[in-house]
C-alpha cells in the first residue's frame, strides 16, 4: 500500500491520499466512518486545491473530463456540476 501526503496552505486542512484495491478501500471507508473520519472522493479532492488555489476551476474541469473520457462514471452534467462549486 502506497502512502502520500499532501500538505497545502497552512488554513488549508492536511490530506492523506491511499491507494487501496477495491477490497481494501471498502474495509478502510467503514473504519473511517466509525472513526468519524470525512471523507471525500477525487472531485472533492479537486474542489479542495481549487479553494485553496493549487488549480483554477478549468484545470478541474479538465481533469474530471480527463476522468470522464478514460472510463469514470463521471457524466456531463456531474462534471457541469462540480466546475459550476469550483467557480464560486
Amino acid at each position: 500500500m502506497e502512502k502520500v501526503k499532501l500538505f497545502t496552505k497552512a488554513a488549508a486542512p492536511r490530506l492523506v491520499i491511499i491507494k487501496l484495491t477495491a477490497r481494501e478501500e471498502k474495509r478502510a471507508l467503514a473504519i473511517a466512518k466509525q472513526a468519524g473520519i470525512k471523507l471525500s472522493g477525487f472531485p472533492g479532492v479537486l474542489l479542495l486545491a481549487v479553494q485553496v488555489g493549487i488549480i483554477s476551476p478549468e484545470d478541474l474541469k479538465k481533469r474530471l473530463e480527463i476522468c470522464k473520457e478514460k472510463g469514470t462514471h463521471y457524466g456531463v452534467d456531474f462534471i457541469r456540476q462540480v466546475y459550476k462549486m469550483a467557480k464560486r
